[in-house]
């Protein structure tokens, strides 16, 4: 019940690699990256705790059309792309989706690969499936022998590449050099039928028998239920977001240095997200997801920072007998109890969401059991360190199930 991560390691360690199906780097972060980048790390975080041998790679969109005007645009102006800044990119063309921006937002990742980077694999790839009759031609273009309705198109007419020509190619790279027992692509549910195609093709290839998956979820709307725009029609920048957040927490909290205002932020964009089932679609309502009552990212960090001051108020008081649990704290060490299974029904299902609503329901318990007896009418010394005892169980809880889903706690509120 003290929900430690020992208690949740698993005995046989699954190799497992996420793909996050990431960003063209020549375009700007939108709204429609965030829901990806959250709920993959969250799988990547549990995964981790309970000790699975997890690695991300962003997967980076780097050839196509806006890097070629990018590179075109620095071999014109006789500019070297090593010597340039994010803000230089974003005036390039008009922005670019790197590292930075990534970090305002909490995300990292072990490897940054592109698809460029498996492009000298997929010649002697094509080579191959053709001598193995694995591929026929079709009016030009190769398609997988595999009958299939559709056909499966595995390059153009014109000998040019698709998606699924790369991701074959990767998938033999990762089999080559990053081993996986497990391979999980979190990527939005319009595109199913392009990862239906690839694990099909992947098993009629013979390229691994390893386990694919894919992490289908629904789009992020605005309050009305509409797509995310900018006021001249184009999809609403991440970073326009972040700081319309940002500026609302602010109003309410003004005196919060500017770090722990960033990591509200990201805890309302995350928490939002991550509350609803994956699959669906959900709408962000600024004025209900930064609130501080409800089912927010406000609400839980203010229950866990109410905790973490009252340990340390009365760090130097606790002695080691503990009393009967009342009715309050009862009902609180109950659902601590919980986290285990929403935790196996996350990792199972691939679906953070029932670890989000756990969050909510153990901090609203322990606001119940925090004003049912004040700590500092207590007499006797009993009943303090039960207070201290049920409180710390559940602060080690809040902060295991904020690692899991990507949620940094906060000192102050």
């Amino acid at each position: 019940i003290s929900n430690t991560n020992e208690e949740f390691e698993t005995t046989k360690p699954k190799n497992i690699l996420i793909d996050y199906g990431g960003p063209n780097i020549g375009k700007p972060l939108h709204v429609g990256h965030i829901r990806t980048l959250n709920i993959g790390r969250s799988l990547y975080n549990m995964n981790n705790f309970v000790s699975n041998k997890i690695k991300s790679d962003i997967h980076l969109g780097d050839w196509g059309m806006p890097v070629a005007q990018i590179i075109t645009y620095l071999d014109q102006n006789n500019l070297n792309a090593d010597e340039l800044s994010a803000e230089d990119f974003q005036t390039i063309y008009p922005k670019s989706a790197l590292k930075e921006d990534l970090n305002i937002f909490g995300h990292t990742f072990d490897y940054w690969f592109g698809e460029s980077d498996v492009n000298d694999l997929i010649p002697d790839m094509i080579e191959e499936l053709k001598e193995k009759q694995l591929v026929k031609e079709d009016d030009g273009a190769l398609v997988s022998s595999e009958d299939t309705d559709p056909k499966i198109l595995i390059t153009k007419s014109d000998g040019s590449y698709l998606y699924i020509t790369t991701d074959l190619a990767t998938t033999l790279y990762r089999q080559r050099n990053l081993p996986y027992d497990e391979a999980i692509y979190v990527v939005d549910k319009r595109q199913s039928l392009h990862f239906e195609q690839l694990f099909k093709s992947i098993k009629y290839f013979g390229f691994n028998d390893s386990k694919h998956e894919h992490i289908a979820y629904g789009t992020l709307n605005d309050a009305k239920g509409n797509p995310f725009k900018t006021r001249d029609g184009d999809t609403k920048p991440l970073l326009d977001l972040f700081e319309e957040v940002k500026e609302y927490i602010k109003k309410f909290n003004d005196e919060l240095n500017d770090s722990t205002l960033n990591t509200l932020t990201n805890s309302v964009l995350t928490y939002s997200d991550l509350l609803s089932n994956r699959k669906t679609d959900y709408k962000f309502d600024l004025e209900k997801f930064a609130s501080n009552t409800g089912k927010t990212g406000i609400y839980v960090q203010y229950s866990q920072v109410r905790a973490k001051k009252l340990l340390e108020r009365f760090e130097n008081e606790k002695t080691a007998k503990l009393r009967e649990f009342n009715e309050a704290e009862s009902n609180l060490v109950r659902e601590l109890f919980l986290f285990g299974i929403y935790l196996e029904q996350c990792l199972k299902n691939y679906e953070p969401h029932h670890l989000a609503n756990f969050l909510y329901e153990v901090s609203n318990l322990f606001n119940v059991f925090y004003e049912d007896e004040k700590f500092t009418d207590l007499k006797d010394t009993e009943s303090l360190n039960t207070k201290l005892f049920v409180t710390n169980l559940f602060l080690t809880t809040v902060h295991n199930t904020m690692y899991c889903l990507g949620i940094k706690p906060v000192d102050e509120m």
